[in-house]
């Protein structure tokens, strides 16, 4: 697992907890305060936060502060308000659920208050457990080839630095876990005077979500469980069988699927082969921290690749961009997967002491006979690797040092308030099995497999959006009626040059560091200075046509040719420019990097040819300025030698623009590349 870890380091411990009756203090009152600057504008956004105990019973002294979140519901219904429990253990909520509410096509409903706030001890909360220490350590080993002997040595070290910090803050660290945590959303709840509440949690947030409901059992009405991971099952123990068994799903349906297939035959050995071969060659590749600007030679080797694969089944979209990434890579084209490793290698969102704190006050420590492993393994498992994981988590522990919560906490979760389960087909970490394990004890529950979903279906699966929003409206609807508002076995649809058109330049754009972003700026800041000059004269005759001060001659009249041609071109620039700095802001923002979406019809065609055009037109325009028209009537005086100097320029600077626009696509793979 030593090479997973650049990978998964936020990722793998989802884990397990479960409840103890208890009561909770009465909590401050909400703190309004500004929302950040990423908050969604298309809605009524409240900010804040809220001081709660350390202790909820008042056991010890102390307190922890929250920030909130509330996004209010667009119409005037009288819906209960909707809690969205983040994962991790660890992770931030806010920063995720904001970007839920204003991406396009988004699942969340809009006709009940969503309710985001910071979990204890998370990286914007006060106080916070976040590890730097551990990121910079990170960061250190990227580039070198370290055992498991020296890895475990690593963690130790810089986990034990930051444990020592969060005890010379004098961070009580064993007060953060899922029973405390529970008894935070009651307090919430409590304040902002909600009798009951609708409740989601994905990932670890199902876990919480159970704790709440089993602490709290009168304050949830209903309940969505999204990716779960059961009280009474370890999921680190069957992360190498679930992670195994989703590649092969998302292999397969790209093996069933006609274009995939084509496009990328035999795609699940190729990915063996590739694994195999980066381990024996590994390569160097410089990965950009997107957030620092810095840039980091780093070891990629199939390890490396593995648990990067592993990373991307957590998202139902990049799922299906694999098979092409694969490709890609198998061919030496490196661009993408450095842009995608630089996002997911440098992401530092998650709070590790927190995650420490959480899990280790709640679990059993393992043993390597108790891992569940895959029979046959898509890719061989090293038995060292094995005796790492064990190691690593009970050094972590160890260093942790929180008390150990009662064996109830592993119990199975039983409840009679409806819920609804999703399980995503292509979930590496929480498979089908543990949705089904869980409703063992739920009488009012319904279990969904979407086909193509993967880690968290609610928010970005339109079906189980729309399920969910049924059932929210309606928590005594049965399995029966819920099925047929849609269909969840609609495979997914692979990335293929049926679907892409791939060679764009926006990954090399994506690719730009922080530090060179301000040169790009002022290139296209210049190109719209000289375009400004292009469109002069054209603009000004249109000015004169619509005054009637003269009609043009046919010499004239072609500056509407020039007109066209520089506005085309201007468009061109700013399209490209807004998707590839801002991809964010489009539906597609993984495609962005692969090329662009023939699902935007001509446009792609129009993209990919108008700058032949432009480039043939403006050759044109150059030649008549070179050239002046003999006759008078297309004169309206003599150029003076000042004139023809000032129109060699003039077309000199458009012949140039032409040139510069079409090498800049064609170096950057628009034509397919360089000839030679």
């Amino acid at each position: 697992m030593k090479k997973y870890y650049l990978f998964l380091i936020s990722c793998v411990c989802c884990f397990w907890l479960s409840p103890i009756a208890t009561t909770h203090a009465a909590s401050t009152a909400f703190a309004a305060g500004e929302c950040n600057k990423d908050a969604p504008t298309e809605r009524t956004v409240e900010c804040g936060t809220m001081t709660l105990p350390l202790y909820a019973d008042g056991s010890k002294p102390g307190t922890v502060e929250l920030p909130i979140m509330i996004v209010r519901s667009t119409t005037p219904s009288k819906h209960l308000p909707l809690f969205l429990l983040q994962g991790g253990p660890g992770g931030d909520t806010i920063d995720t659920f904001q970007y839920l509410v204003k991406k396009p096509n988004s699942t969340l409903p809009t006709d009940r208050d969503l309710v985001f706030f910071e979990q204890r001890g998370t990286t914007n909360a006060t106080p916070s457990l976040d590890c730097p220490e551990i990121y910079e350590q990170m960061i250190t080993l990227l580039a070198k080839k370290v055992s498991s002997a020296e890895q475990l040595q690593y963690n130790k070290t810089a986990w034990q630095a930051c444990r020592d910090r969060l005890s010379k803050e004098g961070i009580d660290v064993g007060a953060f876990n899922s029973q405390q945590n529970a008894d935070d959303i009651a307090a919430i709840a409590t304040a902002f005077d909600y009798p009951q509440i609708d409740l989601y949690g994905v990932s670890y947030g199902t876990l919480l979500a159970q704790h709440v409901v089993q602490r709290h059992p009168s304050l949830v009405r209903a309940l969505i469980l999204d990716g779960v991971v059961p009280m009474h099952q370890n999921v680190n123990l069957w992360y190498r069988n679930s992670g195994d068994q989703a590649i092969r799903n998302g292999f397969a349906d790209c093996a069933a699927d006609i274009a995939c297939a084509r496009d990328y035959p035999n795609i699940q050995n190729q990915y063996i082969a590739l694994v195999n071969k980066l381990n024996a060659q590994p390569l160097m590749l410089d990965l950009h921290d997107h957030v620092s600007g810095n840039t980091y030679p780093s070891l990629i080797d199939g390890d490396t690749l593995a648990g990067f694969v592993f990373q991307m089944h957590y998202d139902e979209e990049l799922v299906t961009y694999i098979p092409m990434l694969i490709h890609q890579i198998s061919r030496g084209n490196y661009g993408t997967f450095t842009t995608l490793a630089g996002f997911f290698v440098f992401e530092d969102s998650m709070s590790e002491g927190m995650q420490a704190s959480t899990i280790c006050s709640e679990e059993v420590l393992s043993q390597t006979s108790d891992y569940r492993l895959p029979n046959p393994s898509l890719l061989p498992i090293d038995p060292d690797d094995l005796t790492y994981d064990v190691a690593d988590e009970r050094q972590w522990c160890a260093i942790a040092a929180v008390p150990h919560l009662d064996a109830s906490v592993n119990q199975p979760f039983q409840s009679d308030v409806p819920t609804l389960v999703y399980s995503g087909r292509y979930d590496p970490i929480t498979p089908a099995q543990f949705g089904d394990a869980i409703v063992a004890g739920l009488p009012n529950s319904r279990h969904f497999v979407f086909a193509q979903s993967a880690h968290g279906a609610f928010v970005s699966n339109n079906c189980a959006g729309q399920i969910a929003v049924a059932f929210l409206d309606n928590p005594q609807s049965n399995g029966t009626a819920l099925s047929a508002v849609c269909d969840i076995n609609q495979k997914a649809t692979f990335a293929t040059s049926q679907t892409i058109r791939q060679g764009t330049f926006i990954s090399q754009i994506m690719q730009l560091a922080p530090a060179v972003m301000p040169w790009f700026y002022l290139i296209i800041a210049v190109s719209c200075l000289l375009s400004s000059v292009l469109v002069w004269r054209p603009l000004k005759m249109l000015y004169k046509i619509i005054r009637g001060i003269y009609t043009p001659s046919i010499v004239q009249q072609l500056h509407w040719a020039e007109l066209i041609t520089t506005l085309s071109a201007l468009g061109i620039v700013g399209y490209l420019s807004y998707i590839g700095v801002d991809s964010s802001l489009n539906a597609d923002s993984y495609g962005m990097l692969f090329g662009i979406s023939t699902s935007y019809g001509a446009l792609p065609g129009l993209l990919y040819s108008l700058p032949l055009t432009i480039f043939v037109l403006w050759y044109a325009l150059y030649r008549l300025y070179i050239t002046p028209s003999t006759h008078p009537a297309d004169m309206p005086t003599q150029p003076t030698a000042h004139a023809t100097w000032l129109t060699y320029v003039y077309a000199g600077i458009i012949l140039l623009s032409s040139v510069v626009l079409l090498a800049t696509l064609l170096f950057n793979g628009v034509y397919g590349g360089w000839p030679w």
